[in-house]
């Protein structure tokens, strides 16, 4: 393809080699399938693994850069690392056991070329179950469609900052903007990542192109009563450190745009439990919590919002499978 600027798939990765021989086989052939090989470098993160995946990595060297972390150092501190330690200009993220649409790459690349102000891809999701189905899971009424740089942005798209697959970023000043905030880092800085960068320059959502997202997998990391609220908010902190109003207005757009997290969704005593856990969650702000009694509605607005666009793909006949 003709251009100049590349992007780099960056993969951190934690004792799963048999995704990640898998991951990387399917990248290179997507790579040579649309000739992106001069462009599209792959570097791969390992943290500290104790399975298979140094010679997943030696067998796959030919194509790939590696860095190799000498113990487990966390997953915050392993994506930093391969933040720090990527070259390009464009970073695209990547769970081991997740998988890129084929074709994905080509588009991004071909939207590097064409966007002068380019600063964060964000792609849709499918989930993988364990038993082998597979759902959407970012219905949308639109394929693509390009967003302004700007607050407003942030308000309705960081929150997809939680899933790291499929995400681009435009790397410069990424690592010292999060730096500069040591108490606020957390295991969802991709939230951060996201929307510091939409607030840089064009964000483009690439709804239709779901990245395949593996589920059941161990995590190497726990969640509490409230999924991490406490530890995603932190984000909006580093996002506007300067402006409460705008950090507590996301903050809360947040709350309700994934209010599975306190229960919303599960039934009416899943939700009054999880929205319990909420209100004695001393690391959420108190004016958040305070504001629970109006974030849950906007959160069944948002549960209506999916539902319509999803009978929207049905109207139209959009094998939900196949994407």
């Amino acid at each position: 393809m003709v251009g100049s600027k590349r992007l780099e798939v960056a993969i951190p990765t934690y004792n799963r080699a048999t995704f990640l021989d898998r991951n990387l086989s399917r990248l290179r052939s997507d790579i040579a399938a649309y000739c992106l090989s001069p462009r599209v470098p792959i570097l791969v993160s390992d943290n500290g693994s104790d399975d298979e995946t140094g010679a997943v990595l030696e067998r796959h060297s030919a194509g790939i850069r590696a860095l190799r972390q000498p113990k487990n150092v966390g997953l915050e501190a392993n994506v930093l690392a391969a933040l720090g330690e990527a070259r390009e200009e464009y970073v695209l993220f990547l769970g081991d056991d997740d998988f890129l649409p084929p074709g994905y790459l080509a588009r991004v690349v071909r939207l590097i070329d064409a966007e002068p102000n380019l600063a964060c891809v964000v792609p849709g999701i499918k989930i993988r179950y364990p038993d082998g189905r597979l759902r959407v899971a970012r219905p949308f009424v639109f394929p693509e469609r390009r967003f302004a740089p700007g607050y407003w942005t942030v308000l309705r798209l960081a929150h997809l900052g939680h899933q790291l697959s499929g995400l681009v970023v435009r790397r410069e000043g990424l690592i010292e903007a999060y730096a500069a905030y040591p108490s606020l880092h957390n295991l969802y800085l991709f939230i951060f990542l996201v929307g510091h960068s939409m607030l840089r320059g064009v964000t483009w959502y690439f709804s239709q192109w779901g990245v395949e997202v593996t589920e059941g997998n161990p995590r190497h990391w726990s969640y509490d009563g409230t999924y991490l609220v406490s530890e995603a908010s932190k984000n909006y902190r580093l996002m506007f450190p300067h402006h409460r109003t705008k950090e507590l207005a996301a903050s809360g757009m947040f709350i309700a745009q994934q209010a599975w997290r306190l229960g919303v969704g599960s039934g009416l005593r899943s939700a009054i439990v999880g929205c319990a856990r909420f209100l004695k969650t001393q690391d959420v702000d108190w004016r958040l919590r305070a504001a629970l009694p109006l974030l849950v509605p906007i959160a069944y607005g948002f549960r209506l919002n999916n539902a319509i666009a999803r009978l929207v793909m049905r109207t139209r006949r959009i094998d939900l499978d196949s994407l």
